[in-house]
């Protein structure tokens, strides 16, 4: 209701303009350069591990078992810092390779029980043996590896990126003749070839991320 914030910011105090065109307050404060990376580095790793769950449909509310299998920044002492807003964010509850596995996941609420994951976010050389069907996030450094066959059907989902690879593969190709070809290029408008070659880098990349994360599924 501007027109009430208008009134009490008036009746407060003389003021040199309305309220609706006024500067912001101005704060001087000292800006913490190590929290702002740190804060920066866990917005980066929710992101990647929320669009690379939805690469091979795994539901948004699924809790997913997560051991780090590659650690090339040495982010695992970060990592376990940082657990409560990661694990929350990014559905992910921690398990490594002293986990023992005693009633299993319960898909239908998303939750993971029976599982020792006090230790937390731990290193592991390969996937534990209660992990039958894995998927790798790759963020920055790290590499997540989750466990996802109560949650995905992995020979669908192969399925499911090997035709989305072979889609935008046809595609690329499709782009890269017309591109290849003069007939093209000399006489279509700059504009339309200018959106050919966008849609060709837009398709190659499409080919290559089906493609990584089909290298990451199992």
């Amino acid at each position: 209701m501007p027109f009430l914030t208008e009134e009490l910011w008036h009746k407060l105090g003389a003021r040199d303009a309305d309220l609706i065109v006024a500067d912001w307050v101005a704060a001087d404060l000292p800006v913490d350069a190590a929290a702002t990376r740190e804060i920066d580095r866990i917005i980066a790793i929710v992101t990647d591990v929320r669009s690379q769950r939805l690469e091979i449909d795994i539901p948004p509310g699924a809790m997913l078992l997560c051991a780090v299998l590659t650690d090339e920044n040495n982010e695992l002492d970060f990592l376990n810092r940082n657990a409560p807003t990661i694990t929350k964010l990014a559905r992910l509850k921690p398990a490594g390779s002293h986990s023992e596995p005693i009633l299993g996941m319960e898909a239908n609420k998303g939750e993971v029980v029976g599982f020792n994951t006090n230790n937390g976010f731990q290193r592991v050389d390969g996937a534990p043996t209660y992990f039958f069907t894995t998927f790798q996030i790759v963020t920055g450094g790290l590499t997540l590896l989750v466990g996802v066959d109560t949650f995905v059907d992995e020979i669908a989902v192969r399925a499911k990126l090997e035709k989305a690879i072979s889609t935008a593969a046809k595609e690329r190709d499709a782009l890269a003749n017309r591109l290849n070809s003069p007939g093209f290029t000399e006489k279509a408008k700059p504009e339309a070839v200018q959106k050919a070659r966008e849609d060709l880098a837009a398709r190659t990349a499409e080919a290559e991320k089906f493609a990584a994360a089909l290298a990451r599924l199992g």
